[in-house]
């Protein structure tokens, strides 16, 4: 190494080996350089690596959310169905669901029009089961969806 003040060397080939690792190793990691705003080098990538790490963090959970955005709206929709179902099975006839549909918003006549089996899972699937039983009538019952934390992303 070059410590000391007056080093000797046994030929060129060493000095230059010394001089080229001294630049590489010390003198280059502490200089400051213009182009990296004027502080090292070691400072320089060691700050770019810290803001790296934050945006690959955000990255990686938007991305993580985001394959389960599908996932998660078609179970809420599978899981609402069910709900419907064992809600149509609860009430047994169907002038309580045509209150409800009443309560929700559409004409009388025309929720006493409405006829659906009360027993039969696949009645969920009728429009006027829908409109009844829609979105804001399971969040008034506390129905939380999973879609709902797809929605937020940091």
């Amino acid at each position: 190494m070059l410590t000391g003040q007056n080093p000797r060397f046994a030929t060129r080939e060493q000095l230059r080996r010394e001089v080229f690792e001294y630049i590489e190793t010390d003198y280059n990691r502490i200089r400051r350089h213009s182009t990296l705003g004027y502080i090292s080098p070691e400072a320089f990538e060691a700050r770019n690596v810290a803001k790296r790490r934050v945006h690959m963090s955000r990255v990686e959970s938007y991305f993580g959310i985001q394959e389960f955005r599908k996932l998660f709206r078609d179970l809420d929709g599978w899981i609402r169905s069910r709900l419907r179902s064992t809600q149509l099975k609860k009430w047994k006839k169907p002038r309580k669901f045509q209150r409800a549909m009443i309560a929700a918003g559409l004409d009388p006549p025309h929720a006493r029009r409405t006829w659906v089996k009360m027993n039969r899972w696949q009645s969920v699937m009728r429009p006027s089961m829908r409109f009844g039983m829609n979105l804001e009538w399971f969040r008034q019952r506390g129905v939380v969806f999973l879609n709902d934390f797809t929605a937020v992303c940091p």
